[in-house]
Order: C-alpha cells, then structure tokens, then sequence
C-alpha cells in the first residue's frame, strides 16, 4: 500500500495537502488568539456556546446582573450567604412580622404635678412634699438617689425649675424662679426616672 502511494506523490501533491493543512489548523489557531471582546457582536456568544459553570462571579463585574438575568427558581437558599439580604431585598408584604415582644417597663412610676402652694394634686410614688419658700422638698417610697429628676413649670408665665438630691436618699429638692430670676413658688411638674 506504501508502494501506490509513493507512486501518486508528487511535489506539487505534497505542497498542497501541506498548505491546505496550515490553512485550515494554522488560520483557527491565529483566530483564537487574535479575537477580542470588541471583536464579537452583540449577543454572539449565547449560554448554548458556553461551558457548563464557564461563567463564575469573578468573571461577573459587581451590580452587572439584575433580577431579569437569574432564571425563576434557580437561586437556593444555600446559595445566599447568610446576612447579606436586607429588608429592602423583599418586595412589600414578603417578610413576616415577628412575634409581639414583651410590654416593657413604663418610662417612670414616679410622677407628680405640684401646686404653687406644695400641694400635690396628682402624682405617683410621692410620700410627702413641704415647702420653704420656693424650695419645695418632695419624699418618695423608695432610694431616688441615683435617679434623674425632671421637672418643668406649670403655667404659662415662663420662670424655671431645678431639682437637686439633698442628703436624704428618697428626696429630691425643686426650687422655682419666676421669668426674671427671682425666687417665687411656681407650680410645676415632675418626673424621675431610675
């Protein structure tokens, strides 16, 4: 079989066969690396012409992908990291509401409104309240030593009132000044908080 063929070869046989082998594997292997991105059309190369997992999210530029290039029901739960959603990644409604916490503490349970006079015309945890001048001395049921007492005057004319801790750990001392500074008994009321 060598013999009939070396009969049928002859240069210009070789010479072509040989050229037509350069064409064909030489001009693919130049055109694999020769072609560019600028190079392919728009939408030339489809999910059909890719390798199975060829695509990996860092050949995926950052904010690229929107909802309408994942396919319906192809994400999973183990394919989000756990912490990386938002509330604002749900549409309305999507998210349950959680269980109702429990109702916490009021804010205080130590309050009272005081008359210019040092009555106590309502209130909440007050044992007493005496007066000596515009210093009104207000006793609790319980140590308000470390507690913050707030109060405020009790009528528009305008003036201020400050609380103090005196020795004693279930008192607090408010002193009232009218709008010019002066010492007056001003209604007022208060609250302290612990």
């Amino acid at each position: 079989m060598l013999r009939s063929l070396r009969s049928h070869l002859s240069y210009a046989n070789v010479a072509a066969t040989l050229a037509l082998v350069l064409a064909v594997g030489g001009s693919s292997a130049y055109a694999i690396t020769k072609i560019r991105t600028r190079d392919l059309g728009y939408h030339a190369v489809t999910a059909s012409k890719l390798n199975y997992n060829a695509v990996t999210a860092g050949k995926v530029r950052n904010s690229s992908l929107s909802s309408a290039d994942v396919r319906n029901n192809s994400l999973r739960t183990e394919d989000v990291r756990n912490g990386s959603l938002k509330l604002e990644d749900f549409a309305a409604g999507q998210v349950p509401k959680g269980d109702k916490g429990d109702k916490g503490d009021p804010a205080t349970s130590i309050f009272g409104t005081v008359n210019a006079g040092g009555v106590l015309s309502n209130g909440k945890g007050v044992t007493a309240i005496s007066t000596a001048g515009a210093t009104y001395t207000v006793t609790f049921n319980q140590d308000v030593s470390k507690c913050a007492a707030v109060a405020t005057i009790g009528d528009l004319d305008g003036g201020t009132v400050a609380g103090a801790h005196p020795a004693n750990p279930q008192q607090v001392q408010f002193q009232t000044r009218n709008a010019a500074g002066a010492e007056v008994q001003r209604p007022f009321s208060f609250a302290v908080y612990c």
